[in-house]
């Protein structure tokens, strides 16, 4: 007796069945199946590849991540004075020099007064381009003693690089 082989589940059985008594598979003749084209059969890792359009939404996504992470930094690392500067046309450092200035002016001869080491202050932009400014002075008076005090300066700026004095409290130490 001659046996088949099952296309589906492999086993064997006998010839003259027309089906498969295991799986029910009906027999398929080699010879009569019609030759077919094979379908292209892509592996996981193909059909994960990303398309070329996705591709471009992640660089485009990337980049503008890029510029908001930008647009944060100066933000944040450079500090509000330099962006004053963008927005008001002045910075902090401008005017810390000119509450220098004024304090010099208060105190006497430019040779008499001296501060710590620049950035010492305390700056505070309150807005309008005024700026409350706290830090310490060293002043020698007549009798050459130097005296230390600490100071807050407010200082408004008024446009095209002029500066009002608006207030100063010297306390000694």
């Amino acid at each position: 007796m001659a046996l088949k082989t099952c296309w589906k589940c492999e086993k064997q059985y006998a010839e003259q069945k027309s089906s498969c008594p295991y799986c029910g598979a009906k027999y398929i003749d080699p010879k009569e199946i019609k030759r077919r084209p094979t379908k292209k059969i892509e592996s996981e890792a193909m059909k994960r590849q990303p398309t070329k359009r996705q591709r471009r939404r992640t660089l485009v996504i990337g980049i503008a991540v890029l510029l908001l992470l930008v647009n944060l930094w100066q933000m944040f690392a450079l500090g509000e004075g330099e962006l004053d500067e963008l927005e008001t046309g002045h910075t902090e450092a401008d005017a810390v020099a000119e509450c220098r200035r004024f304090i010099q002016a208060e105190l006497g001869a430019n040779g008499s007064v001296r501060f710590p080491d620049p950035g010492s202050e305390a700056v505070t932009y309150t807005g309008g381009g005024e700026y409350e400014i706290t830090g310490i002075v060293f002043s020698r008076g007549g009798s050459g003693l130097e005296t230390v005090s600490e100071f807050l300066c407010i200082v408004q700026y008024a446009g095209e690089s002029d500066w009002e004095f608006e207030d100063l409290e010297l306390t000694p130490m």
